[in-house]
């Protein structure tokens, strides 16, 4: 029988970006945060894949939906370490040439979000002896009561900072109700504990610990009173993809 103890977290802040898969030159986002990047904020306040994964049962959008325009600057090309050294750390385009930079690029934001996330903490089939599920839920709500995580949260993109704590009983959904039509519920398959890695060398070496693959999948997402039901993994009202092979 499966194990498994139910946790929920307030998330908010001043910008989120959950971006479409379908973006393309213009990042546009979802107007409610996708159990992928909800899952992602659970496990940087708590991540122990060998014992635990979480699995979103349903999300809260408390506050009003609000967009806003950023219009950003891109570059084709990443500096490397070697160039950052040697110019003390300046980021120059490669050999200098401006005309190797992106045009300005609008990106959709959604502005003053905040969230209230419900999962469950579903303990592994193969986990060690000495997993509790009880006491796996105790951990995370006393790193959620603390304000500490493993790592800082983020709402959708690195730049959208996230804030955390536990649920706020003055707040509440707001009380819209809209089909959001398919989302995307997660880019991997949750119950796979394996790294991803685009090292194919790395991944035929030790195929136990990597994988190569990423499995999106999605749903029909409606908010109802301001709540969008997340189907369980596995349930017919998960739409599976075809899988993408990320090696070289």
């Amino acid at each position: 029988m499966q194990q498994y103890a139910n946790v929920c977290v307030d998330a908010w802040g001043d910008f989120a970006r959950f971006t479409r898969n379908s973006s393309k030159v213009e990042r546009v986002t979802y107007y409610v945060p996708t159990p992928s990047a909800c899952r992602g904020i659970l496990n940087a306040i708590l991540c122990k894949p060998l014992k635990f994964y979480y699995e979103i049962t349903s999300i809260e959008v408390m506050n009003p939906i609000k967009t806003i325009n950023i219009m950003q600057n891109g570059v084709r090309d990443k500096i490397s370490v070697k160039s950052a050294k040697n110019n003390k750390g300046y980021s120059y385009l490669s050999g200098g040439n401006l005309s190797r930079a992106f045009p300005q690029q609008q990106t959709l934001y959604l502005k003053d979000v905040y969230y209230r996330i419900h999962a469950r903490i579903v303990l592994r089939d193969d986990a060690p002896d000495d997993a509790n599920i009880f006491s796996l839920r105790d951990q995370f709500y006393r790193m959620v009561n603390g304000g500490k995580c493993l790592m800082s949260p983020y709402l959708g993109a690195r730049e959208c900072m996230c804030y955390f704590g536990p649920k706020d009983l003055t707040k509440r959904p707001i009380d819209d109700d809209v089909d959001l039509g398919i989302m995307l519920y997660d880019m991997f398959d949750i119950t796979d504990n394996k790294q991803l890695t685009t090292d194919k060398s790395m991944y035929e070496s030790n195929k136990d610990r990597y994988t190569m693959d990423v499995h999106r999948s999605y749903f029909h997402a409606v908010m109802n009173h301001g709540c969008i039901q997340v189907p369980y993994w596995g349930s017919d009202e998960i739409l599976m993809d075809d899988t993408i092979y990320v090696g070289k």
